[in-house]
């Protein structure tokens, strides 16, 4: 959600193409893991701390442009 919060804030592409890329990653990481293993993986904390790494950053990017319409 917040990628299109992002986009209609005008943010930078190249922002946006990574944290899009990353959590497509982190998420095809995290599945692939659950389909080849039962219990903790490497591949599945690799998908949790990605997905949550995006989250931290694109909600920091998030505060940031909102913050610039206004200065």
């Amino acid at each position: 959600m917040f990628l299109i919060a992002l986009k209609w804030m005008q943010a930078l592409k190249g922002l946006l193409w990574m944290l899009g890329t990353l959590l497509t990653l982190a998420r095809i990481a995290h599945a692939w893991a659950l389909i080849q293993t039962y219990g903790p993986s490497p591949g599945r904390a690799i998908g949790f701390f990605g997905t949550w790494l995006v989250y931290v950053v694109g909600s920091l990017a998030c505060l940031y442009y909102s913050v610039q319409q206004f200065l």
